[in-house]
């Protein structure tokens, strides 16, 4: 049982990273915000800018994008 509940909770988290790490970064950083509006206050930039695929720089200047909006 223990196995099969790891298995489970290891699939459930690889599709959560699957849904939002689709498209174009814009639409991956939109989506995380969408899904999980604390991320940015509650996990360093460089590890979101790491878990969406792009750099540092790049998920900084999509921020300040989403804020001119």
């Amino acid at each position: 049982m223990w196995n099969l509940r790891l298995c489970q909770t290891q699939q459930y988290y690889f599709e959560l990273k699957q849904k939002h790490n689709t498209g174009e970064a814009i639409d991956k950083y939109k989506s995380l915000v969408r899904e999980l509006p604390n991320i940015m206050q509650e996990v360093p930039l460089q590890t979101v800018a790491s878990y969406l695929g792009i750099t540092p720089q790049y998920l900084s200047k999509l921020r300040k994008q989403m804020i001119r909006r």
